[in-house]
């Protein structure tokens, strides 16, 4: 989806929802989610890797990508042990936010 909306996207400024719902589709939105907690957990080499394949076909997609990725990484690395925050992360690996 990223590809063939990336024109449209950059065109007419618009948000490239196609590629974030493609993103959900595919579970990549709790990539970086540690994997005890249900996620994939992704590094953050693996999260820039596909933030380069992404940036290929659409620099939009790939920016969402890295922000949300960004601050999944915020809660995990200070905060995924709390209960709150580790029932945040896990309704995030079931609802893909």
């Amino acid at each position: 989806p990223a590809p063939r909306h990336a024109d449209a996207v950059d065109r007419d400024a618009r948000c490239p929802v196609e590629a974030i719902e493609a993103m959900r589709a595919r579970r990549l939105l709790s990539a970086m989610v540690p994997t005890r907690l249900g996620g994939a957990g992704a590094s953050l080499a693996d999260i820039a890797s596909a933030c380069s394949i992404l940036g290929q076909a659409c620099a939009s997609s790939a920016m969402v990508f890295a922000m949300h990725q960004i601050q999944v990484a915020c809660i995990v690395d200070h905060a995924a042990d709390h209960g709150w925050h580790k029932l945040f992360l896990q309704q995030l690996v079931r609802h893909q936010w």
